[in-house]
């Protein structure tokens, strides 16, 4: 029965998956018990509870959990700001709005800089003022009272959605990490059976692993918060996901070295198997590292080193199958660029500070609504891929979220008071913005989230409920303004074309090139370095479409300097070991200073005197390894990073 439920596929209802309605069922308890714990608490705003459970209606009780506890942190530092900004500018509106734009610009950048529900932390902390302070402008003694008010609403919406979430027995992050994590490694390891086999491996190949891995970050973060076991599980697949990016590294690495037939027989039908990789390993070791020359063993050396890094892919798809710690504990870094962060965040900051002169001199009732709303769907569209797609999705969705909750009001509920009535009424906008969020289809989720937000926001549940559709046409009338503005100046001040980002990503990649030749920088072992350069890569790809010519030489560009890099860490590594030896300090500085010069002939000359150590052959190798690229790479080196490798 069980075999043959599985191939009928899910069980639906009206053709859609019961999963999905389970979802949308428990968002909708989730947000009337909100509802009803704030009217029975008697709290000012009370609407904000169900809004906040609408927000934090994710399909993973990970990812809820995770962003429920950042939205406590962000709320803190918010309505902090709020008092802070309230209490130096109320009587100067002028430095009152530039000081509010500079906030919200600030948590920009700074959420440029993250991924997931720490970015959203970020932009949360600096729509709050809006929030507390821009709705009470003309009122600042209540600033206080409303922060309060709201810090409550939001503790009863995170109780109420991780109760629910917890009697609903709501799905864990971790089987969409494990599948991701193997889909992932699967790639890595085809990559390195056709390394071994003699076969190309290509850019379009690496690529795949790399933006594979670079997706499933916001997933492995939100595993922390899920279980009692979460950080294992978090670790196990960052240790799987960094030895995935070193194996893909270590595949397009021994591709380089053979070119028509495998060096060892049958090495490709070893790996795949923790115990079949480490008998590759010991093969390499054996054929190649104990009598043979630097330059003879250096195919070997990565051989060996592909094989160690698929033996810790194993293991570490084990270890967060079986909730263990993993052997190692690696971090996940994101390469984010200063210089696009910082664009992105002052055009927010401009288009909302502009965005106040024609609502000063309109003279309309009510601006504070448009200039509010200005600032909490510029801080919301700043987290999403494009700015402008977000704003656009907007107009469609939140004039939908307004015809919703206008019938719910003026139409169903019709002048009712009884929560029962509040509660049937609000629930088929909300689950039927669940099965929205549910879909696999990202515009249809997208647009389900903002009705699960705005939709909450547009109806106003109060104790007792006011009926006024003058104030509701207004209200609908002036966000609409504010979303038609935000567009506007989103046109007027355009972001930075693929161009310039690939210009600045190929120029940080230099920069990072060059620092870790000097030895500073971001102290990262090679796999985390490696990870890191993964994500700028997938960055780079991401800019232009797949026959752009000047996409692929910024991605072969990406490439190089990547690949330099990365040898010239796993050198500086061998050499750091060997330096730790008694006979091998003095070999090991000579090797040292000639990566910190990238001196080709230097780093050839202390190859042989590496070799000589008894513990020095895997740094011949590496430093030979580097020089090796450093010539496949010349001229693009010279052009991007110029000066820093010397002939």
């Amino acid at each position: 029965m069980t075999a043959a439920r599985a191939e009928a596929g899910p069980l639906t209802l009206v053709g859609i998956p019961v999963i999905r309605w389970m979802f949308g069922l428990r968002v909708w308890t989730a947000m009337m018990l909100a509802l009803y714990v704030a009217f029975w608490l008697e709290l000012d705003g009370a609407s904000s509870a169900g809004t906040c459970v609408g927000i934090l209606a994710l399909p993973t009780r990970g990812q809820a959990s995770e962003k429920a506890f950042y939205r406590s942190i962000a709320t803190v530092v918010g309505v902090t700001a709020s008092i802070a900004i309230t209490g130096l500018f109320s009587q100067a509106r002028d430095l009152f709005v530039v000081a509010f734009a500079g906030w919200l610009g600030l948590c920009v950048y700074g959420a440029a800089f993250l991924d997931g529900n720490k970015a959203y932390c970020c932009v949360l902390s600096g729509y709050t003022v809006a929030i507390v302070s821009v709705f009470q402008l003309d009122s600042p003694q209540d600033v206080w009272s409303s922060g309060i008010n709201r810090g409550a609403a939001i503790a009863v919406g995170i109780a109420a959605i991780t109760l629910i979430n917890d009697i609903f027995a709501a799905p864990d992050v971790l089987p969409k990490v494990l599948n991701g994590v193997g889909a992932a490694r699967r790639k890595a390891l085809d990559l390195g059976r056709a390394a071994l086999s003699g076969r190309a491996v290509d850019d379009a190949d690496a690529l795949d692993v790399f933006k594979a891995v670079s997706a499933l970050h916001p997933q492995v973060s939100a595993m922390e918060t899920e279980s009692s076991f979460g950080r294992y599980r978090a670790a196990a697949a960052r240790s799987t996901i960094v030895a995935a990016v070193e194996e893909a590294v270590a595949a397009r690495a021994l591709a380089r070295h053979l070119e028509d037939a495998s060096p060892i027989d049958g090495a490709a039908d070893d790996l795949g198997a923790a115990s079949a990789a480490e008998a590759l390993r010991r093969r390499c070791d054996a054929a190649g590292l104990r009598s043979s020359p630097a330059r003879a063993a250096l195919p070997f050396l990565i051989a060996g080193a592909l094989a160690e890094a698929d033996r810790l892919a194993c293991a570490g798809l084990a270890d967060l199958a079986s909730d263990r710690r993993p052997e190692r504990e690696p971090r996940l870094p994101l390469f984010r660029s200063r210089r696009l962060a910082a664009r992105k965040g002052v055009r927010v900051a401009v288009a909302v500070a502009l965005s106040a002169v024609p609502l000063v001199y309109s003279s309309w009732p009510q601006t504070y609504v448009v200039f509010a709303f200005l600032g909490i769907l510029g801080a919301l569209g700043s987290t999403t891929p494009n700015i402008q797609s977000f704003a656009s999705g907007a107009m469609v969705a939140l004039p939908i979220g307004m015809a919703l909750a206008g019938l719910t009001e003026f139409v169903v509920l019709d002048g009712a008071d009884a929560f029962p009535q509040l509660a049937i009424a609000m629930a088929p906008p909300i689950i039927g913005a669940g099965l929205l969020v549910s879909s696999p289809n990202p515009k249809l989720a997208g647009m389900g989230s903002l009705l699960l937000i705005f939709t909450p926001v547009f109806l106003s549940p109060a104790n007792p409920q006011k009926y006024d559709p003058l104030s509701f046409l207004v209200q609908c009338l002036l966000v609409m303004t504010a979303v038609a503005m935000l567009k506007i100046w989103l046109a007027i001040i355009p972001p930075a074309g693929d161009a310039l980002r690939r210009r600045w990503l190929i120029r940080s990649a230099g920069d990072d090139l060059r620092a870790a030749a000097a030895g500073r920088g971001r102290r990262l072992t090679p796999g985390e370095a490696a990870y890191r350069a993964a994500d700028r890569i997938g960055q780079v790809a991401a800019l232009g479409s797949a026959g752009d010519p000047a996409r692929g030489a910024a991605l072969a560009d990406a490439f190089a300097l990547a690949e330099t890099e990365g040898a010239l860490r796993r050198a500086r590594a061998r050499l750091a070991d060997l330096r730790a030896r008694p006979d091998g300090s003095a070999p090991a500085r000579a090797g040292l200073a000639a990566l910190s010069a990238l001196d080709r002939e230097a780093l050839r000359r202390a190859a042989p005197e590496l070799e000589a150590q008894p513990a020095g052959l895997r740094a011949a190798a590496a430093m030979l390894h580097l020089v090796d690229l450093l010539d496949a790479h010349r001229a693009a080196l010279d052009r991007l990073v110029p000066g820093l490798v010397r002939t």
